[in-house]
């Protein structure tokens, strides 16, 4: 999945290119944990380059740095890498940086206490950095990881995870645009090792007059839930509700229409979070209550639904009771949790005389999934 793009990707396929793949992933395929010693069997990073250019673009590869991947490497032996890493970007019109994790450094009873890159691969990506070349962080491993400081100096960040026996193709089709990335993160990246938890899933909380921010930086995730960019661009119409109020055991359905407004195919997941602005308790900033994954091509406009009822609206209560309480909710429709460019819509649950009333905490007036329920007045 693609999480970063200043437009450099995808990468123009011409002959006379010269690439600098560098990093422990560089010429290694990785599978992550339960797949047995398959390791020679998946097509590398490396081959993947070499299938899609040819015989005819230089690659100039080197690992950089082989933590992980084979017996910790001495300070001489890594120093080594990291100088041969330099030459070899400065020879390059574009540097690809393959890091992340092996199954040797995450998997089941492989906690780790520095959620940083293992080994010296920080060290490696700010000397490679510092050579200002266009620079593609690859990242390959089953983790998220504290590297604020890498991606905030990259042209473009690839997210690959355990990408199996074709991984390499898959990347290398995409770093070249062969096929159009459309994948969502399913969880947080924090911006430095200090900033966990920073998942989107939170209760609110006073933010004012610098309150609640970090002194070195800003407290929103580095990548949020749900991000993820494409090689076209989307945009979203107004929500449409079938209703404006339902009952306590009603359901509104929800309809927003996607159009590519850019000029190559793509996948969109699109989803759906809804906010419950008054409760008995303190409810979360907002929940994911739906997805869906479409394809649309350039120009192409096409509608999307969701039905928010009992199990989207629903909360535990302070005596632990499944209810819905009346009030009002905000339904957004968007590309991410963080997405602003999105569209949103507010919807009362309750009867007229609950709309009327429903100015504070919501009262004692409720329905559990078990009780009999009325519809709206």
């Amino acid at each position: 999945m693609l999480l970063v793009n200043d437009g450099l990707l995808p990468l123009a396929d011409d002959a006379a290119c010269r690439i600098a793949l560098i990093g422990p992933h560089s010429d290694h395929c990785e599978y992550g944990g339960y797949v047995g010693d398959i390791t020679a069997e998946g097509v590398t990073p490396l081959q993947g380059l070499q299938g899609v250019l040819g015989k005819n673009a230089t690659i100039l590869q080197v690992p950089g740095s082989t933590f992980g991947i084979e017996e910790d490497e001495t300070k001489e032996a890594g120093d080594r890498l990291i100088e041969e890493a330099v030459r070899k970007a400065e020879q390059a019109d574009t540097v690809v940086l393959t890091l992340g994790g092996t199954r040797k450094t995450c998997g089941e009873g492989r906690d780790n206490a520095d959620i940083r890159l293992p080994g010296r691969q920080h060290e490696l990506a700010h000397a490679v950095l510092d050579i200002g070349k266009p620079t593609v962080l690859v990242l390959i491993g089953g983790r998220p990881w504290a590297i604020g400081d890498i991606v905030e100096r990259c042209n473009a960040v690839l997210l690959a995870w355990y990408g199996g026996s074709e991984a390499g193709r898959a990347i290398a089709e995409t770093l070249f645009g062969v096929n159009n990335p459309g994948g969502k993160l399913c969880m947080s990246f924090p911006r430095s090792i200090g900033h966990t938890q920073c998942s989107y899933l939170r209760r609110p909380f006073f933010n004012g007059a610098g309150w609640g921010d970090y002194r070195q930086h800003d407290k929103l995730p580095l990548f949020p839930f749900g991000h993820g960019l494409s090689y076209t661009t989307f945009l979203y119409s107004p929500i449409r509700l079938s209703s404006e109020r339902i009952g306590l055991a009603g359901s509104v359905t929800v309809t927003v229409k996607v159009t590519n407004t850019g000029t190559r195919a793509g996948d969109e997941v699109v989803q759906c979070y809804v906010t419950d602005e008054v409760a008995s308790i303190t409810p979360f900033v907002k929940r994911l209550q739906g997805f869906k994954r479409i394809r649309i091509e350039p120009g192409e406009s096409r509608e999307v639904h969701f039905t928010l009822s009992f199990d989207e609206l629903a909360l535990w209560n302070e005596h632990m009771e499944r209810v819905v309480e009346p009030g009002w909710f905000t339904v957004q429709v968007a590309g991410s949790s963080a997405d602003e460019a999105g569209t949103s819509a507010r919807f009362f649950v309750g009867n007229n005389e609950t709309q009327r009333a429903c100015t504070g905490p919501a009262g004692a007036t409720k329905i559990s999934r078990e009780e009999d329920m009325e519809a709206p007045d």
